[in-house]
């Protein structure tokens, strides 16, 4: 895959990861430059082109952040960013102690989660296992809703979103990326946080090889603390109900998010993927890192 975020040098490479992150008022430590770039290279070669011309007149830096220049504010920013992703990210952890005995419950990771404001949501990623999405999906949901732990209509401020389930059949993302370049997406793999881990994510690494060639420095995700604790004999039972779960979820799914050009909307309703984004603003952030970045080059 040709990537929208890659560049002809490393010093075009560098600045636009910056030119991305900075839509999202977010600065970056050298380390994270390196680690997000695009270009394949070692992270003494990004602190070299730091203090290069090219870079030298675009970008500035502020306890230990770099910021294209004028953003300043951003690291102050970027210090509260941090005090709200640490709530959420508690608040997170309870929905995954909570999960453990849900049959054929494989791994839940906090996504979208490089933008956080006060009112915002969390976004949860969960993968299953084959031929448990439906009732696994099912399960979580009500135990979700009943904890009071659950977005719904107007409770929406550090509420769970649960609007992308996966099974283990569903793990290769790399059909979901949006035609003509889709860094949003490339970044919201690599912000995958994992906060429960049936072993999964290994095989979920391993099955997106195409999103990974787009941040060559980019290493495996940290392995998460919680571990399934529902039974085999309770996996071989969710795989007999899942087809009534399905039949129970699918046709009101369908109802609620009908529209009228469906590939808009982000929205993916199979036996292998369950994806909720009825406002799909991937084009908009990916026209907005375009025009910040050429105002920079």
């Amino acid at each position: 895959m040709t990537s929208d975020l890659q560049a002809e040098n490393l010093a075009e490479a560098v600045l636009r990861t910056f030119a991305f992150f900075d839509t999202f008022n977010y600065p970056l430590t050298p380390f994270e430059a390196w680690h997000f770039c695009a270009q394949k290279t070692d992270f003494s070669s990004v602190l070299a082109v730091l203090s290069e011309d090219f870079l030298a007149i675009r970008l500035a830096q502020k306890n230990g952040f770099y910021f294209l220049c004028g953003r300043e504010e951003l690291v102050e920013k970027r210090r509260e960013f941090s005090g709200l992703a640490e709530k959420k990210m508690r608040r997170a952890r309870r929905v995954a102690c909570l999960w453990r005995f849900v049959p054929g419950l494989k791994g839940v990771a906090v996504c979208n989660n490089f933008y956080y404001r006060p009112d915002s949501d969390i976004d949860l990623f969960v993968i299953t296992a084959k031929d448990s999405l439906w009732l696994t999906r099912f399960l979580a949901t009500v135990i979700a809703q009943i904890s009071g732990l659950r977005r719904y209509r107007q409770n929406i401020s550090n509420q769970v979103c649960l609007s992308f389930f996966v099974s283990e059949e569903g793990t290769d993302l790399s059909p979901l990326l949006i035609p003509g370049g889709d860094p949003y997406f490339i970044f919201w793999f690599a912000f995958l946080d994992p906060i429960f881990d049936d072993g999964v994510f290994q095989n979920f690494w391993e099955s997106n090889q195409e999103i990974r060639a787009a941040l060559p420095n980019f290493q495996n995700f940290q392995a998460a603390p919680f571990r399934a604790l529902a039974s085999r004999r309770h996996f071989l039972l969710a795989k007999k109900f899942d087809d009534f779960f399905r039949q129970l979820q699918k046709k009101r799914m369908e109802k609620k998010t009908r529209q009228p050009d469906n590939e808009a909307t982000g929205v993916v309703i199979s036996d292998a993927v369950l994806k909720f984004h009825e406002q799909d603003r991937r084009r908009e952030f990916r026209t907005r890192f375009e025009n910040n970045l050429r105002k920079h080059l």
